[in-house]
């Protein structure tokens, strides 16, 4: 790891090179980053194997939900090619929320929740075969469907005097992830 390469706008800028550990999965969490360039592979350790979770890119941050939510790490993070990540420390994260308005707070402390309540209802499996780059795409858009479904539902019954077509909208659509998840 290159250390402190630039320093831009209060955050330190590090490299990392390809399969480099930025964080491990369990560990208390201090800091955050955003992927300046590169791309950072996410995984849980079910049974001492790697079980790939996701991959991340430029412009997207890692690491925040253990710093928001205070818990450890949920998974580890890894290097997946040469990457440069902008280091938010968890004052400056910290003092950004803070900055924020109470109901973006809000949102995010539930997301979280939301996030930590489906892996726990989802949980990755370890397989006796490497998990292929099909699979992982498949595990991914299923993640995703699950998501759209939960959020959907929720819109449902928070929304009790919702407009028809909107209902019939979002009715549609958890339906439609209610089949795909089913074949």
């Amino acid at each position: 790891m290159k250390q402190g390469i630039e320093q831009k706008k209060g955050f330190q800028l590090l490299g990392f090179n390809k399969g480099q550990m930025i964080f491990k999965e369990g560990q208390s969490a201090n800091q955050a980053y955003l992927i300046r360039s590169g791309k950072v592979s996410i995984y849980k350790d079910v049974d001492g194997r790697k079980v790939f979770v996701a991959f991340m890119v430029p412009g997207q941050i890692l690491g925040e939900m253990a710093i928001i939510s205070g818990e450890p790490r949920s998974a580890s993070a890894e290097a997946a090619e040469f990457c440069e990540l902008l280091v938010m420390d968890q004052g400056t994260l910290k003092n950004a929320l803070d900055d924020t308005l109470p109901i973006i707070k809000a949102l995010l402390n539930q997301l979280i929740v939301r996030i930590n309540e489906t892996d726990k209802k989802n949980p990755p499996r370890a397989t006796a075969v490497p998990i292929t780059k099909n699979q992982r795409r498949i595990d991914e858009l299923e993640r995703a469907i699950r998501s759209i479904q939960s959020e959907t539902q929720d819109w449902l019954l928070a929304q009790p005097n919702m407009d028809p077509n909107s209902r019939q909208c979002l009715d549609i659509i958890s339906d439609t992830c209610t089949k795909i998840l089913q074949t």
